[in-house]
């Protein structure tokens, strides 16, 4: 069995960053990195609450991820 990694609203912001800082681009390719070598190892969970955040207005600027098909959604406590 996988184990379970619970993804927060950091994980696809920084993935879908759009800034260009030194800083922020560094933390974008490790984010993209990891999603695109590593989520695979895990059972990725996240809440409804974070996909709503996700869809607010602030992130509507953002592209639309191939990746959001690979997180189960968990029902929020």
């Amino acid at each position: 069995m996988k184990p379970l990694v619970f993804i927060e609203t950091t994980i696809p912001s920084f993935y879908l960053e759009t800034r260009t800082t030194a800083r922020i681009e560094e933390w974008k390719e490790l984010t993209r990195r990891w999603w695109d070598l590593q989520r695979f190892r895990f059972h990725l969970v996240t809440s409804r609450s974070v996909i709503v955040e996700l869809a607010a207005k602030h992130f509507k600027h953002r592209r639309q991820s191939h990746s959001r098909s690979s997180l189960s959604r968990r029902r929020d406590r």
